[in-house]
């Protein structure tokens, strides 16, 4: 079943219409393509959400090359490197090899014996996995252009630090002196006498050696990649952290907002009571759904029976669909803050 996303490309049908995500802009508003009118329009997110929270806006199971044909490496083949050139052609010896046998079923037990074909006949060791050669035979169908083949490379950022080699020392300094003088120490904290070791270590270089201040998000992203073993030395020793992770394994790990929800039940210390009688009428349990990565919380559903499936599916209702404002109840209750939580989630335990 198809899933309804603000990302771009992705298809929907809305009051009858065949619609795309073109491109969504940063303050908030959507740029949609009708694709069979061929006319674009603009509306917010806001609205979209509440079109489909009311069961106007139906997902489709559309492929974007369906939709938009797929943008290729435009520039000439014999301006691109050597590696590049070779990859490409290793790429398509594969696909033509697989597709002169007719329609391929892109199954190991079909796949596997083509592969270790072709890959004698040009002598090569790496044999690419069943899933690349299908995302290959893919891009290579759309237009039969060894143009789709080409690796690109150049799309992929780069995973290192941009930091100075004298910085990242700095930092690590700040790192060891900030925990050295409170095992509570922060980042801010970290963050502060990083600053000052870098003012101190540019009033020695000239105007064009200066050393750059990273932000406090880039000290964030560095202390991130240290270790728990060695973040809990900076705090505590290596005595404790040697006993800490001695015996301990890893927990679950997440690493997107989304990838797993937990849902638990819990009965409220509060009773319903009769206005007339006074007599206790039950004792609400409150069913709430929370985010493993981010902790946020993403539904909720208030009943007063046991828990049941009738309240996960309540729950699950109230976290995937989008929280639009409610009518107001309560007279002096004032809502401050919007609640943007929604979405399918991964795996639910």
């Amino acid at each position: 079943m198809p899933g309804f996303i603000l990302q771009k490309n992705t298809a929907f049908e809305w009051a009858g219409s065949l619609c795309r995500i073109d491109r969504l802009q940063p303050n908030g508003e959507v740029l949609i393509e009708y694709v069979n009118e061929g006319h674009l329009t603009i509306v917010s997110k806001k609205q979209l959400l509440v079109e489909y929270s009311e069961g106007r806006i139906v997902a489709k199971n559309v492929r974007s090359d369906e939709i938009l044909e797929r943008h290729i490496f435009s520039r000439p083949l014999d301006e691109l490197p050597p590696e590049i050139l070779n990859a490409a052609t290793r790429r398509l010896h594969y696909v033509k090899a697989i597709l002169e046998h007719g329609s391929p079923v892109f199954t190991r037990e079909y796949l596997q014996p083509l592969i270790e074909l072709a890959a004698k006949q040009i002598d090569d060791e790496n044999l690419p996995s069943v899933t690349s050669i299908y995302r290959w035979c893919t891009k290579y169908k759309n237009g039969r252009d060894i143009r789709a083949l080409i690796p690109r490379f150049d799309r992929r950022g780069s995973r290192k630090l941009k930091q100075a080699d004298t910085v990242l020392q700095l930092a690590l300094a700040s790192v060891e002196e900030a925990f050295a003088a409170s095992p509570k120490a922060t980042i801010p904290n970290i963050y502060t006498r990083l600053l000052g070791k870098i003012e101190s270590e540019n009033r020695l270089l000239s105007m064009s050696a200066h050393l750059k201040s990273p932000c406090l998000r880039t000290l964030y992203r560095m202390f991130d990649r240290l270790e728990a073993y060695d973040r809990v030395c900076f705090r505590d020793g290596k005595l404790a952290a040697d006993k800490k992770f001695r015996l301990v394994k890893s927990g679950v790990v997440t690493t997107q907002i989304l990838e797993r929800v937990e849902i638990d039940h819990t009965p409220l210390d509060l009773f319903l009571v009769d206005e007339r009688t006074w007599l206790p009428l039950g004792r609400p349990t409150l069913t709430v759904i929370i985010d493993h990565y981010s902790r946020m919380l993403l539904g909720f559903y208030l009943s007063y029976g046991s828990p049941s499936a009738q309240a996960v599916m309540g729950a699950l209702r109230h976290a995937i669909l989008p929280k639009c404002p409610a009518k107001m109840v309560l007279p002096h209750l004032n809502v401050q803050h919007a609640w943007p939580c929604y979405g399918r989630p991964d795996v639910i335990f």
